[in-house]
């Protein structure tokens, strides 16, 4: 399940899978071996997000029983977090130097990327598919049974939170200043990226949707169950 990643002249593979999980390296000219480091973690369906942290590059992973921080250079462990709890599904969030981790069946943390201490930890609604998104000082996390919480991320206090109708599958995405978030029958819900909660629009397209929408070339691209839609401003 996990993404494939680009850095630098390098292609990262997180392959967390039974007993011979994984991370490495390859050289994207030649495909040839970079590094590889060997991980003992369960069955993982979260991807690997690149963080930059005092102008140096790390690699986080979370997975089960730990999230860990690597050199996406050597593959070098640089920090790690224990007792990651349950099957985890949710990848790394990141603003402001901090990393967010959260776990279904455990809890909201933020974790300094410099030390890679522990800073709060909030038991609060908790995704089993979505990805946290951290921007502008809050982390937004939005839940399968339809809870959307925003939540500081200098100290874990809850911002806002709202109950939707269906729940979400997808990720928020920030683009510009709205974040989109599309639930799990179609309906994208267009929020305000200013922190307090401002639901700025819900239009649908349709027909259920669980993946998380992809924007370029000022288009949205939504692959619903039935269908690949493309949402462009018209000439």
């Amino acid at each position: 399940s996990s993404s494939l990643l680009i850095f630098e002249e390098l292609l990262i593979v997180q392959y967390d899978h039974g007993e011979s999980a994984f991370v490495a390296a390859f050289d994207l000219q030649s495909g040839s071996q970079v590094w590889k480091t060997a991980r003992e973690v369960y069955d993982t369906w979260s991807s690997p997000m690149l963080v930059q942290f005092d102008s140096e590059w790390q690699l986080v992973i979370n997975a089960s029983p730990f999230a860990a921080a690597y050199d996406p250079r050597t593959g070098e462990e640089l920090w790690r977090i224990e007792d990651i709890l349950g099957e985890v599904a949710s990848s790394p969030g990141y603003s402001d130097g901090r990393v967010i981790i959260i776990n279904q069946l455990m809890s909201i943390l933020s974790v300094d990327a410099g030390s890679g201490e522990i800073e709060w930890e909030l038991y609060d609604d908790l995704p089993d598919s979505s990805s946290p998104l951290a921007y502008g000082g809050y982390v937004m996390i939005p839940t399968t049974f339809g809870g959307v919480t925003a939540v500081d991320i200098e100290t874990g206090e809850v911002l806002w939170k709202e109950e939707f109708s269906e729940g979400f599958y997808a990720s928020p995405v920030l683009v510009d200043s709205r974040i989109y978030l599309l639930d799990r029958e179609g309906t994208m819900r267009i929020f305000s990226a200013e922190g307090s909660y401002e639901l700025l629009g819900s239009p649908s397209v349709g027909e259920g949707a669980d993946a998380t929408p992809a924007f370029a070339g000022g288009r949205i691209f939504i692959r619903g169950l039935e269908h690949l839609f493309c949402i462009g401003v018209g000439n």
